[in-house]
């Protein structure tokens, strides 16, 4: 665990001019600089839902370099500050008071960025266009959430044994990309109508998951931590 010196001094504070809102502890994320709201050249702390249902995205003025890895599960504690009226921001300042990675024990917990379909019977593949969005899919403890090239995805999830359950699936709807909508109908083939809910069986090899929608036919999603 790293401690770092935030004090309960304003004058030493991140923001010496902005009032504490709430204290976190032991809060579980990820850092990303991938996140659809926030430019690229920003380094963010995003959480699961916590058990009041609430999920948070933070911008940690101090934020070691040795963190700044998209994808990075951390388990971190600190300072919430407000924000203006009128201020518009990605996400909300917040202050480290400590700071450490985050070894889950589920192995989905992470970024996980569609990278290819593949037919093993035919060894055919299929990428992405280079000019698109890439499709990512971020995994906590027991929800999800994530974006295509045009739209935002989240949901609840369990595992069973191979098999990933999304209880839910909560979509936004905006005119779909081709890889986009590949993505999604890829998806609905493995919604189950009595159980209400998808049922993927998926496998993990090192940085590699693969979702197999039909059989012998995968989507293969990559770590970003790595």
């Amino acid at each position: 665990m790293l401690t770092l010196s935030c004090s309960d001094n304003d004058d030493n504070s991140c923001y010496p001019d902005r009032t504490v809102i709430e204290n976190h502890e032991n809060l579980k994320g990820i850092v990303t600089n991938s996140d659809s709201q926030c430019p690229s050249s920003l380094f963010i702390l995003r959480t699961g839902i916590d058990p009041e249902g609430r999920a948070f995205v933070f911008d940690a003025c101090n934020l070691p370099e040795s963190f700044e890895t998209d994808g990075q599960p951390i388990i971190f504690s600190g300072k919430e500050y407000a924000t203006g009226p009128l201020e518009d921001v990605c996400a909300f300042p917040f202050e480290i008071s400590d700071i450490d990675a985050y070894a889950s024990e589920n192995e989905l917990y992470g970024i996980w960025q569609l990278v290819k379909f593949t037919d093993t019977s035919t060894m055919a593949e299929t990428v992405q266009n280079d000019k698109e969005k890439p499709i990512e899919i971020t995994f906590y403890e027991t929800n999800y959430n994530g974006s295509t090239t045009r739209n935002q995805f989240f949901g609840v999830f369990m595992t069973e044994g191979n098999n990933l359950i999304l209880k839910e699936l909560n979509t936004t709807e905006v005119a779909e990309s081709e890889w986009g909508n590949r993505f999604y109908d890829s998806l609905q083939k493995l919604y189950s109508t009595e159980e209400k809910h998808y049922l993927i069986p998926y496998s993990i090899t090192m940085d590699t998951l693969k979702f197999e929608y039909e059989p012998s036919k995968f989507m293969v999603l990559a770590n970003k931590r790595f």
